[in-house]
């Protein structure tokens, strides 16, 4: 009788343990990146329910990935001035060279980028209407 509440002991234990850490688990699982600090703040903070929780919750949101934006430029005429973007957040607006517009089509061109990065969320308002304006003129 002994020898069976010792392995019922046994497995209580180790279910417990695997409950405790379980977003730790589901994060090595999932590859995270920072399982290591899921793993201390689980270790630390999970015997309080909201630590747990936490810990859980973190383990199973996804890792933020840097996007690559690639912009494309189609047109017949080699622009003379390369395109210059802001890099530190990605791509927030395109210098457009006005001497670089020498017809319509061209104009038409880029202001369909131009709608097509403000619908993309990489452009703001403000920097759509400035561009627009720089295309225009």
């Amino acid at each position: 009788m002994l020898e069976y509440l010792a392995g019922l002991s046994a497995i209580v234990i180790i279910i417990s343990l695997f409950s405790y850490f379980l977003p730790t688990v589901i994060a090595m699982l999932r590859g995270k990146s920072n399982t290591f600090a899921i793993l201390l703040l689980n270790l630390f903070l999970g015997w309080t329910f909201i630590g747990w929780i936490v810990a859980l919750v973190w383990s199973v949101t996804s890792d933020n990935k840097p996007q690559t934006i690639v912009v494309n430029n189609n047109s017949s005429i080699e622009p003379k001035n390369e395109l210059k973007t802001l890099t530190s957040v990605g791509i927030k607006s395109e210098q457009i060279d006005n001497t670089n517009l020498n017809s319509h089509q061209d104009k038409i061109q880029n202001l369909k980028k131009l709608k097509q990065l403000l619908d993309d969320g990489i452009l703001t308002q403000e920097e759509f209407i400035q561009q627009k304006n720089q295309i225009l003129e």
